[in-house]
């Protein structure tokens, strides 16, 4: 009997982890600013003659702070397609909550680079070129659960309580992330040059929905194919004061340093 106890009491430990592992992360740590080409999985060519450089300031949705974690790509809405590899980055400051993530044994793995600047090198500038930025948070329970208290002003006693929550799970479930909300960003004009936006000193999405489920890549290309028709309607933002704060910088050149090139290509075979 109390083998059977045991073997039930093993059983269940294991279904417990196995459910788990499906919000464990996938990057591995990496302090290597990398160099991204809209080329996707392809050699870049001698027309890969436009650079934009992007560097991610801050992620934010009010005063209240959980860590919260940034996942971004580029998308050609006019083929459908993800045109890069997924860019993941932690822009979370420093905070009790981080050193509660780094203590857990998977929380190392989820920061796939601690570099905040990326250069992404286009083809074809274009005005179907979007950004989409996807947020994460450590895993709460529902996905929607919890998420509610951003869109309200929240009291002093009601923000401790949260934060007494949210330290609860990090303490148990640090490295485990679940999908939390997203926000996409027009690059460029219909002439091929940065958006009037983009030209900003400072570049902000504000309008970061609520994600109410796990997405695929074809139902984010939806997404924003909605969003940038108008009809964000079908999404509800997270937070009237959310922000992911960025400077964008177009570089232009007559040809690409060989040693960019090499390191696109060597990136491109390690995938």
């Amino acid at each position: 009997s109390n083998n059977n106890n045991n073997n039930n009491g093993e059983s269940s430990s294991d279904n417990q982890m196995s459910l788990l592992s499906s919000f464990e992360p996938k990057h591995v740590h990496s302090d290597t600013p990398r160099i991204f080409s809209t080329t996707g999985f392809f050699p870049p060519t001698q027309r890969s003659r436009h650079q934009i450089l992007i560097d991610f300031k801050e992620l934010s949705f009010g005063d209240f702070r959980e860590p919260l974690f940034l996942t971004v790509a580029l998308y050609d809405m006019k083929k459908k397609l993800k045109v890069t590899e997924d860019i993941s980055m932690d822009l979370n400051p420093p905070s009790p909550f981080s050193t509660l993530i780094n203590q857990t044994p998977l929380g190392q793995q989820y920061i796939t680079t601690s570099a905040t600047k990326y250069k992404f090198l286009l083809t074809e500038p274009d005005s179907q070129i979007f950004l989409l930025a996807r947020v994460e948070r450590v895993l709460q329970g529902e996905i929607e659960e919890g998420s509610g208290y951003y869109a309200k002003d929240l009291s002093s006693s009601e923000i401790a309580k949260i934060e007494a929550k949210v330290v609860d799970s990090c303490k148990r479930l640090g490295q485990y992330r679940q999908p939390f909300g997203f926000g996409c960003l027009q690059l460029f004009g219909y002439d091929g040059e940065l958006s009037s936006k983009c030209q900003n000193e400072f570049v902000e999405i504000n309008d970061i929905y609520k994600q109410k489920e796990a997405m695929t890549q074809s139902q984010f290309i939806e997404a924003i194919v909605e969003i940038s028709q108008g009809q964000s309607k079908n999404y509800k933002v997270l937070s009237p004061q959310s922000r992911l704060r960025m400077q964008i910088t177009e570089l232009k050149s007559p040809e690409l340093f060989e040693e960019e090139l090499s390191i696109i290509s060597k990136q491109q075979q390690q995938q």
